[in-house]
């Protein structure tokens, strides 16, 4: 009989436990704005498709609060400006991770090249690309394939006053858009 007595405590003790657990919400608490470096890339497969980020501390879910051609950004990397969430619980392909709703973001470099992003626009004397600060700075040596582009938003790999190792577009414009 003294076994049982034990048993009986020992269900008393994990019942006792348990009711005294206090529920978890499931809720994602919002953080202050914040800015993120990484290499951005994609995960999944179809129809789970994802975007995350690769930084120096872990993985981040990335979502674009304003559509701005952030998918485009595969591959390079870049510095997003938004929201953090406190993602604890959530897994990531890196373990506990977090999320950022992004309102911006810039490259900042393909495969260790400094890279700069902004409008592409008509210059007097050839091209130029607006920056998002409003600065323009000319550019030399604009590929064919970019030619065509005037007002959307792309990427320049390598100095600006010597053709690009690699280039790309982000954004497409509305034929010159942000060039006024």
């Amino acid at each position: 009989m003294h076994v049982s007595v034990r048993a009986l405590l020992l269900v008393a003790s994990i019942t006792a436990c348990k009711r005294a657990t206090p529920k978890v919400e499931a809720r994602v608490a919002p953080l202050a704005s914040d800015s993120l470096r990484g290499v951005l890339s994609v995960t999944g497969s179809e129809p789970m498709v994802r975007l995350v980020l690769r930084h120096a501390g872990g993985v981040c879910d990335v979502r674009e609060a304003i559509p701005s051609g952030l998918s485009a950004a595969q591959g390079l990397e870049i510095t997003v400006w938004g929201v953090r969430d406190d993602r604890s619980g959530a897994l990531t392909p890196a373990g506990p991770g977090c999320g950022v709703a992004v309102s911006h973001f810039a490259v900042r470099s393909a495969d260790s090249v400094a890279a700069t992003d902004g409008t592409l626009c008509s210059a007097a004397a050839g091209y130029e690309l607006r920056l998002t600060n409003g600065e323009r700075r000319p550019l030399v040596g604009v590929p064919p394939a970019l030619q065509s582009q005037r007002g959307a938003r792309i990427y320049w790999v390598g100095p600006l006053d010597r053709a690009p190792s690699a280039y790309g577009v982000l954004w497409v414009g509305a034929g010159g858009g942000g060039c006024g």
